[in-house]
C-alpha cells in the first residue's frame, strides 16, 4: 500500500467513525424521547383505566378463588374411601411366585390410617407426577413414634391391600 492509498484509508475511517459517533448519539437521543413518550402514555394509560382493572382482576381472583374452593368441597364430599376416614389399616401383600401358596396373601408390618386429600394435606415438595389430587382416598403412614407422617400409599396398589384389624384376606376367598 502506498502513501495515498494509506491517506485514503485514514480519511475514510475517520469519516465513518464519525458517522459512527452521530449516529449513535442520535439514536440514544431517540430512544430517551421514546422512552419517556412511553412512559407518558403509560402513565395517562394506568390513571385512566389502573383502578378498574385492578378491581375487576380482584375480581376475577375472587371469583376464581371460590370457584375452586367449591370444587375441592365437592371432589372431598363424593370422595368414597372403602373404611372410615381415620380406621387404622394393615397392608397385606401377594405372593407373587409362580407356585401355588397357601395362603396366598400375607399381613406385612406397615400400617396407615385411611385419609381423604383436602387442599390442607402436606406432601412432600419433591412429589411430581405421583401426588395425589384433592379427593383421593390414601393410606398415610406413620412416622417411626406413632405420629402422622407426610409419607403415604394409594390404595389397590398391585399386590397389596390395605385391610382394617380382624380382616383376614385369606378368608374373603373361603366365603
Amino acid at each position: 500500500m502506498n502513501d495515498e492509498e494509506a491517506r485514503k484509508i485514514k480519511e475514510l475511517q475517520s469519516a465513518e467513525n464519525e458517522a459512527a459517533e452521530k449516529y449513535v448519539a442520535l439514536r440514544h437521543q431517540f430512544d430517551k424521547e421514546q422512552q419517556a413518550g412511553m412512559k407518558q402514555v403509560n402513565d395517562a394509560l394506568h390513571a385512566k383505566y389502573g383502578s378498574e382493572l385492578d378491581r375487576l382482576m380482584r375480581e376475577h381472583n375472587a371469583a376464581n378463588d371460590a370457584l375452586r374452593a367449591e370444587q375441592e368441597r365437592i371432589k372431598v364430599a363424593e370422595a368414597n374411601p372403602p373404611w372410615p376416614v381415620g380406621t387404622q389399616v394393615f397392608e397385606w401383600f401377594k405372593h407373587q411366585s409362580g407356585a401355588f401358596v397357601n395362603p396366598p396373601w400375607t399381613a406385612s408390618k406397615r400400617t396407615g390410617v385411611v385419609e381423604i386429600v383436602t387442599p390442607e394435606s402436606k406432601f412432600p415438595s419433591n412429589l411430581r407426577w405421583r401426588r395425589p389430587r384433592v379427593g383421593d382416598v390414601i393410606v398415610r403412614l406413620p412416622k417411626a413414634d406413632g405420629s402422622p407422617s407426610m409419607a403415604f400409599d394409594r390404595f389397590g396398589g398391585y399386590g397389596t391391600k390395605w385391610l382394617p384389624e380382624g380382616v383376614d384376606p385369606n378368608q374373603e376367598k373361603q366365603q
